[in-house]
């Protein structure tokens, strides 16, 4: 039992589970538990088997030291995982994966897996010998109130917010219009890289903005198989990249997700954003897709109302609660 020797922290016995660390084989099994999670909460369900391939071959985010699941002939059945942020700068990030088959859920494993995520992530920032701030990071759906209370027991303190919101695509959607000046143009493989590049400097001027690597653009951002790269824009003046859409297949049937729409400040309050939003949506409709669902900080009030403008209306949402790690 590797991953209790590193956490010293010894996991409740059961006659029908074992507990283990996670290994490359669990990829289609996280990929059903995920399945069966979505149809509960209507937030996940996307990812594939090959994602979490991916995930599970990652070196830095070490399955083998750093996850633990419950786990039977059936498949998996909970697991937590301790992930180190690699876009955090200036400090550690550390993200919780906590899941459990809402079939166990009255077993408490969730309440030893928080403690045993906690003493890892701790054991990460020593072996790191990291520096700067170091924190714990968990989300939570709304309406999850027994893993919202478990996550404040445990000394969580909520951090940032978003509400979810949908469209019915039941109506054709106007043509974009864009600035003068402004050329659009669907992803392709070879402007990945500056869409990236646009993405970070689009985010610059937020608060705790992260800057993304290419390596986490192309494994999280365009990589997976939920990207939509036909539905994803990058809005170009000349050759400099100064707006983006990116576009996912959605959680529901028949749904397609604005996962982000990021215009640089210098080029805001133009209607560049309407125009990417309207391209990424008239492409869902062409694929037949019959709503269109996003997520919004509940801080931007500006990005709500335009939303709201739209057609958009709250579905739902998450909140992501931080603790910090002393050292």
């Amino acid at each position: 039992m590797p991953s209790n020797r590193s956490t010293n922290i010894r996991p409740p016995i059961y006659e029908d589970f074992a507990w283990r660390p996670l290994h490359a084989a669990d990829a289609p099994a996280l990929a059903r538990l995920v399945t069966i999670l979505g149809r509960q909460n209507g937030m996940s369900g996307v990812e594939t088997a090959e994602d979490f391939a991916a995930y599970l071959a990652d070196p830095l985010l070490d399955a083998a030291h750093n996850s633990l699941a419950a786990a039977n002939s059936t498949g998996i059945l909970a697991l937590g995982w301790a992930m180190p942020d690699p876009d955090t700068s200036g400090q550690t990030r550390i993200d919780l994966w906590l899941d459990v088959n809402p079939a166990y859920r009255r077993r408490w494993l969730d309440r030893f897996l928080l403690r045993w995520l906690e003493i890892r992530a701790r054991h990460i920032i020593r072996d790191r010998d990291a520096i700067g701030p170091a924190w714990m990071n968990i989300p939570s759906e709304w309406d999850l109130t027994e893993r919202i209370a478990l996550i404040k027991s445990a000394g969580f303190a909520p951090r940032h917010s978003e509400q979810t919101m949908r469209l019915a695509l039941a109506h054709p959607r106007p043509e974009p219009v864009l600035p003068a000046g402004i050329a659009l143009l669907p992803w392709t493989p070879q402007r990945d890289d500056l869409m990236r590049r646009t993405f970070n400097a689009a985010f610059a001027d937020r608060p705790g903005a992260r800057v993304v690597g290419a390596a986490s653009w192309r494994r999280y951002y365009t990589g997976g198989s939920s990207f939509m790269p036909q539905a994803s824009f990058i809005a170009l003046a000349g050759e400099e990249g100064v707006g983006l859409v990116r576009s996912l297949t959605g959680g529901q049937p028949g749904e397609g997700e604005i996962a982000h729409i990021a215009v640089r400040q210098d080029w805001r309050r133009r209607g560049l954003a309407g125009a990417l939003l309207d391209a990424a949506l008239q492409h869902f409709q062409a694929r037949g897709l019959k709503t269109a669902m996003l997520r919004v900080s509940l801080e931007n009030a500006p990005a709500i109302a335009f939303y709201e403008q739209r057609g958009f209306v709250v579905s739902g949402g998450y909140t992501s609660y931080r603790k910090d790690i002393s050292r």
